[in-house]
C-alpha cells in the first residue's frame, strides 16, 4: 500500500514537472535536472546493486538474510520495509525502476521549490 502512494505521488510529481516544462525556461529546467543528478546515480547505484546482490544471493554467494536487511537500510524507508528475500526480489522486479524514477523527480520538485522560495525572498528583500 505504502509502495502505490509512492509511486503515484512519483507520477504526480513527475506529471507536475512535466506540465511546467512549458512556462519553465528550458535552460532553467536543464539546470534543475543537472543539480538532481546526484540523486538519480544514487538511487540507480542502489537499485543496482540490490539487483546484483539477489542475483548473487540465488548462487548462494550471499545469505538471503543479508540482501533483505540491505534492502531495508538502502531503500526501506522509501520502498517499505520487507521481511522475506522473496518479497524483496518480487519488489525490486515490480519497482525497482519506478524507485529511481521517484527519487529523481523528487529531488528535482525539492530544488524548483527552493529556487522559487529563494527568487521570492530576494525579490521582497529588493
Amino acid at each position: 500500500m505504502k509502495s502505490k502512494i509512492l509511486i503515484l505521488i512519483a507520477i504526480s510529481i513527475s506529471n507536475f514537472c512535466f506540465a511546467q516544462k512549458s512556462t519553465l525556461n528550458e535552460k532553467f529546467l536543464k539546470q534543475i535536472k543537472l543539480e538532481a543528478k546526484p540523486v538519480y546515480i544514487k538511487a540507480s547505484d542502489e537499485i543496482s546493486e540490490l539487483r546484483e546482490d539477489v542475483k548473487l544471493s540465488k548462487q548462494n554467494l550471499i545469505p538471503k538474510s543479508k540482501v533483505v536487511k540491505r534492502f531495508n537500510e538502502l531503500v526501506g524507508a522509501t520502498m517499505g520495509k520487507l521481511t522475506s528475500f522473496e518479497a524483496v526480489d518480487k519488489k525490486l522486479q515490480k519497482a525497482g525502476d519506478s524507485y529511481v524514477t521517484f527519487m529523481f523527480d523528487k529531488e528535482i520538485a525539492r530544488i524548483a521549490r527552493e529556487k522559487a522560495s529563494e527568487a521570492k525572498f530576494n525579490s521582497e528583500n529588493k
